[in-house]
């Protein structure tokens, strides 16, 4: 997925780990929320690092 990054022109390459699925604006508000909700709960538990 490309994204234009705010303020700039460059398109920026996101890379998603083999684990991920992408995230597009395809993905129904249920999955999104979901998705949010596990990364809070990884987030929390300090297993996701950021």
């Amino acid at each position: 997925m490309s994204v234009i990054a705010r303020g700039t022109t460059k398109a920026v390459k996101i890379v998603y780990p083999s684990t991920c699925k992408e995230v597009t604006e395809e993905l129904g508000k249920d999955e999104l929320v979901r998705r949010l909700k596990v990364t809070q709960s990884l987030l929390v538990l300090g297993i996701v690092m950021h």
